[in-house]
């Protein structure tokens, strides 16, 4: 009789935990396991436990002067995204494993910001970090921003980090490889 209580109230409490966590997709990755690996290890490093879907993929098609961009694009829940954040990176495909690496640790910082609401985007122009505005932002401005300055102070540190820890394997709702 025990079991058949115990059963159900594990079952509801691995469903809970599955669903208070990111939920990561990965695009056209030469590796995806080891990805998935990096970032899973990159999250937990950064404490990212938020409800929010990461979309990464690896891109030919980025402009010269990025290696790696972070944006959110803001959703209604829905079947296909029961988040209000989904947080897109793109990485510039065909780097080095190393650049990979630092440029994947670089835009995961700027995901822990999204997800955390440090940051918060308004417009092309207009930015909130940690309830300071930043206005009339040119692209030429971001790379001296705070957010900015935070993603390049940490991003080696992360990287290392993530280098120094034992494989596991990744949370069973980090998902999606493609």
């Amino acid at each position: 009789m025990e079991k058949l209580v115990l059963l159900p109230l594990s079952l509801t409490l691995s469903i809970s935990i599955a669903f208070a966590q990111p939920i990561v997709k990965i695009w056209n990755s030469e590796d995806s396991l080891a990805t998935l690996h990096q970032i899973s290890q990159y999250l937990d490093y950064l404490d990212v436990r938020e409800d929010i879907y990461v979309h990464v993929s690896f891109s030919e098609k980025m402009p010269d002067n990025l290696e790696g961009i972070t944006f959110v694009k803001k959703t209604l829940p829905n079947e296909k995204y029961p988040f209000d954040k989904v947080i897109k990176v793109k990485i510039k495909a065909h780097m080095s494993n190393r650049k990979q690496r630092l440029v994947l640790a670089h835009e995961m910082i700027h995901v822990k910001q999204y997800a955390k609401g440090e940051i918060r985007v308004i417009d092309q122009h207009h930015v909130i970090w940690k309830e300071r505005t930043y206005s009339n932002l040119r692209p030429t401005d971001r790379r001296y921003t705070p957010w900015e300055h935070e993603a390049y102070r940490n991003d080696v540190q992360l990287a290392k980090a993530r280098m120094e820890q034992p494989q596991v394997s990744p949370v069973a709702s980090y998902t999606g490889i493609r």
